[in-house]
């Protein structure tokens, strides 16, 4: 048995984030718990399936730098846990993205 630690394929920021969140025709708020360049871990009171489509908009904390993008459901958890989500982008909003996160994670 191994126990070698996932490597990450980016920096995560642990945060307390509010994200506008939207399918549809519906709205709701979201707070990510954790945030990285390539997806978050969100708690939502919404009930989203694995494989439903969102659209999102937030800031980076310790910036600016307001995303907007749409995200994919890729794990849910019941309770206070929330989504996990994978972040799809527009050209150039996921360099703007970890470059925020850069920033923020800087000792």
């Amino acid at each position: 048995m191994t126990t070698e630690k996932a490597v990450r394929r980016s920096p995560r920021l642990g945060t307390r984030v509010t994200a506008e969140v939207w399918q549809g025709g519906s709205r709701w708020l979201g707070i990510f718990t954790v945030l990285g360049s390539t997806g978050g871990l969100m708690e939502t009171d919404t009930a989203v399936d694995v494989g439903t489509t969102l659209g999102l908009r937030f800031t980076v904390p310790g910036s600016e730098t307001t995303i907007v993008c749409g995200a994919m459901v890729r794990d849910q958890q019941l309770g206070p846990a929330g989504v996990g989500l994978e972040f799809v982008f527009a050209p150039g909003d996921g360099e703007r993205l970890a470059a925020a996160i850069d920033v923020a994670t800087r000792p």
